[in-house]
């Protein structure tokens, strides 16, 4: 075997075949929860600006903050939807 080249890897049992699934399922469920709970921050912080607009008169701003806020809530469920429906969870 030549030098700095890797034996070939045998292929994995299928037991752990079904665990490594698994797993990636567990993972992407994470990442889709930690998305979906940065999405309703982000949509928290641009409601705070939308309430700003308001203070200060601003209607039209005031309008888009709150139309992005509602945005980032929308996508923040969708992903939470997501996680839900790749473990087979129900609402």
């Amino acid at each position: 075997m030549a030098l700095g080249v890797a034996p070939p890897r045998p292929n994995p049992p299928a037991k752990n075949v079904a665990f490594c699934a698994r797993v990636k399922k567990s993972i992407r469920e994470a990442k889709l929860l930690a998305m979906s709970d940065t999405m309703f921050v982000e949509a928290e912080r641009l409601e705070q600006f939308a309430t700003g607009c308001r203070q200060t008169n601003n209607p039209d701003g005031a309008a888009c903050w709150q139309r992005m806020a509602n945005h980032a809530r929308t996508e923040a469920k969708n992903f939470a939807l997501d996680a839900k429906k790749l473990t087979g969870k129900r609402s």
